[in-house]
């Protein structure tokens, strides 16, 4: 790799985490969302034990991370409306577990952020959803 495609891959890459971070809320993001995100995107429908293993975080710690990500979750006595990119289903191997896996929505922020760290996306502001293209210009 010569050191223009070195620069142009660390560049992308940093267009894509900055995506990811915007679609998730903003460029304060934690990452472990951002983690869990990925996590999920390649490895398919997991358990939240499994997932919370793999991410090296407490299960409580994962069912909020999960509720913020997903349909929503409550902090403090406070409301935290979700973002929708992750529900979980039944397990069809024992119903009393739960799987978290994308939405479209989901599939939809990955994808895109793939195809941006691949070259393959560059995106304008009229594209990006809302606050994106605002993080991701910011240096």
């Amino acid at each position: 790799m010569t050191d223009k495609q070195k620069t142009d891959f660390k560049k992308r890459s940093l267009d894509m985490m900055r995506y990811i971070q915007a679609a998730l809320g903003g460029i304060n993001t934690q990452q472990s969302y951002v983690t869990a995100l990925f996590t999920v995107a390649n490895q398919g429908p997991m358990s939240l034990t499994d997932l919370s293993e793999q991410l090296g975080v407490v299960r409580t710690t994962m069912t909020r991370l999960i509720g913020y990500l997903g349909v929503g979750t409550q902090e403090h006595g406070k409301n935290i409306v979700g973002l929708g990119y992750v529900h979980t289903i039944d397990d069809p191997k024992d119903s009393r577990r739960k799987l978290v896996q994308l939405t479209r929505a989901g599939e939809t922020i990955m994808n895109t952020a793939y195809e941006i760290l691949e070259g393959k996306n560059k995106l304008s502001a009229i594209e990006m959803p809302r606050g994106v293209h605002a993080a991701m210009t910011k240096e």
